[in-house]
């Protein structure tokens, strides 16, 4: 019998590895954003795109994590959550504005 169609059994071999790779991901994401907000805690301008990458990192890794490859009952609603707050801050680091040299000055010399 020729059956037609997606089973998600056929994704079982693959799961762990997935799981393994956007766990690493997570983690990774975690650590670029960490050190780029030092960075910018400390007026560097490279700081921004560290966090802005691992940010991106994060939400691909978890997206990837809503592929059910083991569990059709996986909470979806707690990763899309994690999506959403990750999306948020992604787009609180990329609207916030960067201080020019000179306003640098100006507020060192404030305190």
């Amino acid at each position: 019998m020729v059956s037609s169609g997606f089973h998600w059994q056929s994704l079982q071999f693959s799961g762990g590895a997935l799981f393994f790779f956007s766990s690493a991901g997570l983690e990774v994401g975690a650590i670029l954003s960490l050190l780029g907000g030092v960075l910018m805690f400390r007026r560097r301008p490279a700081g921004k795109s560290l966090v802005i990458y691992g940010l991106c990192l994060g939400i691909a890794s978890q997206l990837a994590n809503l592929v059910p490859f083991h569990d059709p009952g996986l909470d979806i609603v707690g990763q899309l959550a994690g999506v959403t707050i990750l999306v948020l801050f992604y787009l609180v680091v990329v609207i916030s504005r960067q201080l020019v040299p000179a306003q640098m000055a100006s507020v060192d010399a404030q305190g």
